[in-house]
């Protein structure tokens, strides 16, 4: 698990030769944002991707302060930053 400021990015390794991304919203806003900051996020990952070998990433959204421009664009560029793999060890999946 890493912990970014208003998000969590979970990292788990799959059996593909490359990442998958996945975004979970835990707050309330307008689809347009939601759509909008789905864009900056899948982006940011984009422009990560030859770093990020075969793992399943999920970005959780749990906060956000207006305006939401703003806190996407913080949020990329924390990203962009932060999600390296050397930052954080794979999650282990739970036993059943």
């Amino acid at each position: 698990v890493g912990r970014l400021k208003n998000c969590l990015v979970f990292r788990v390794p799959n059996a593909l030769e490359h990442f998958r991304l996945g975004i979970t919203f835990k707050i309330k806003c307008a689809s347009v944002e939601r759509n909008a900051l789905r864009r900056r996020i899948r982006e940011s990952f984009r422009r990560l991707g030859p770093t990020l070998g075969a793992f399943d990433y999920n970005v959780v959204i749990r906060s956000y302060s207006p305006p939401m421009r703003v806190f996407a664009r913080g949020l990329a560029a924390e990203i962009q930053e932060r999600v390296r793999p050397e930052v954080f060890l794979p999650t282990k999946p739970r036993a059943q």
